[in-house]
């Protein structure tokens, strides 16, 4: 099935829901489904179960900012009729909240932790929702377009100046890994 006949399915029976359908704009972009948050899990289950969706597969979920907003992209496949759905929900960036998928596809328990941690978008209902890849005490999601990093002083290797060693002296040069050198390759010997 192509997104546009999914989508005249879901248009027809989620009647109520506010779901829209947005084609391929640009060469390599997907055509999309937009699903309001507060329809999001009621469609998503139907699209799981439905023996002519049967999308099994949640192949990614990942946070995206727009600037003006944030979105969740969820890309859905069907290993039964070899189809694939790119789904997205959105949320305004001063109220990031949308509902967690994870009772849906437990794949998305690992991704919502990742847009969470990295552009802060709530997802009510999920069942761990913390940080998976920053520590906890780190300030802010380094995703977002209006991030700020943290001073450079931070990062000494990012310098123009060489490192100095506790010494007030130029640290000396890392030692390379051996064989890094630039040597001719040689062939080894055999005992005949």
């Amino acid at each position: 099935m192509t997104p546009q006949e999914i989508f005249d399915i879901l248009n027809s029976r989620f009647v109520d829901c506010r779901v829209e359908f947005f084609p391929q704009t640009q060469e390599g972009g997907d055509a999309f489904i937009r699903i309001a948050p507060e329809s999001l899990v009621e469609v998503c289950q139907f699209l799981k179960m439905d023996p002519g969706m049967d999308f099994k597969l949640l192949h990614c979920l990942s946070g995206v900012d727009y600037g003006d907003h944030l979105s969740s992209v969820i890309h859905l496949f069907s290993l039964t009729h070899r189809h694939w759905l790119t789904v997205k929900a959105e949320c305004p960036k001063d109220n990031p909240v949308l509902p967690s998928l994870a009772t849906v596809w437990k794949a998305a328990n690992w991704h919502e932790r990742e847009a969470y941690d990295l552009l802060g978008i709530q997802y009510e209902g999920h069942p761990n929702l913390r940080r998976i890849l920053l520590p906890d005490d780190w300030e802010g999601h380094p995703l977002r377009k209006d991030y700020q990093m943290p001073d450079d002083s931070m990062y000494p290797w990012e310098s123009d100046s060489p490192p100095e060693s506790g010494s007030g002296h130029p640290a000396p040069a890392r030692p390379t890994a051996p064989g890094s050198e630039s040597q001719p390759l040689q062939r080894p010997t055999t005992g005949s």
